[in-house]
């Protein structure tokens, strides 16, 4: 029984060691992202994607990195990744958006903004996808 608590205890530490590892890729990404070191915080956000595979964060700060370097397919797929990993992220969702209005798919920007105001229609970014969606439908006609 001693064993087993002294393993419990290994084991959380170790997994709280390796989230702190995550979170710290995560913020740094985000820093070098800020200052304009695209392709470190690339780097950055890739290890943080290796740590937790399973963790839409670092697919969809890749997809705004990417975004950022002007290589749009890279950061499609990213953001699809996300979305994958978790449909319920309003951000993941309206960053798809501003990416397919960037290529001129008006029609799956409109869809990307329709999710959006679906999952959060009174937040912030809700409200945001609501005005850009008005915006884009008034161009279109």
């Amino acid at each position: 029984m001693k064993k087993i608590f002294v393993f419990i205890i290994v084991a959380v530490t170790g997994m709280s060691l390796f989230s702190a590892d995550y979170i710290d890729l995560i913020n740094e990404g985000l820093i070098l992202l800020k200052q304009g070191k695209i392709e470190e915080s690339i780097q950055t956000f890739e290890k943080a994607k290796n740590s937790q595979p399973s963790s839409p964060y670092p697919y969809y700060y890749l997809g705004e990195a990417y975004y950022s370097a002007g290589k749009r397919k890279e950061a499609l797929d990213n953001y699809k990744k996300a979305i994958e990993i978790d449909g319920n992220n309003p951000d993941f969702h309206y960053s798809l958006a501003h990416l397919y209005l960037a290529e001129g798919n008006n029609e799956e920007c409109i869809k990307s903004l329709d999710r959006v105001i679906e999952i959060a229609p009174s937040s912030i970014t809700g409200k945001s996808a609501k005005k850009l969606k008005a915006s884009v439908l008034a161009q279109t006609q």
